[in-house]
């Protein structure tokens, strides 16, 4: 905390490696709060994927666990993450990965039968 209260502004991040977060990540001010670096980028969805949508990779992953998920994998959408800006898909090979995928990571196959 600064002497005024304020809570002090985190470092920045580490370049991250994916084209679609480095024009964002390269904007982030050093001395600016997460909250306040969110707030510049807006709440407008990168992508109009919903729950339950069919998407597949573009390039291979790595799950939350740890598992590969090749590139042309086909999974579910099952959390949207910052209005669009990334998902928590699920694949059912290897049986039950979930992997945090950016939106420019996935392309949209289909949407579920009503």
């Amino acid at each position: 905390m600064t002497g005024g209260g304020q809570p002090d502004a985190v470092a920045a991040p580490s370049p991250c490696m994916h084209e679609a977060c480095g024009p964002a990540r390269a904007a982030y001010p050093a001395r600016m709060t997460l909250g306040a670096f969110f707030f510049v980028l807006g709440d407008e969805p990168v992508t109009d994927f919903r729950d339950l949508d069919t998407v597949e990779t573009i390039r291979s992953a790595t799950s939350d666990d740890g598992d590969v998920i090749p590139a042309g994998s086909r999974g579910t959408v099952v959390s949207v993450i910052r209005g669009g800006f990334a998902y928590g898909v699920e694949f059912a090979e290897p049986y039950g990965a979930v992997a945090t995928m950016l939106a420019a990571d996935l392309r949209h196959v289909g949407v579920p039968a009503a």
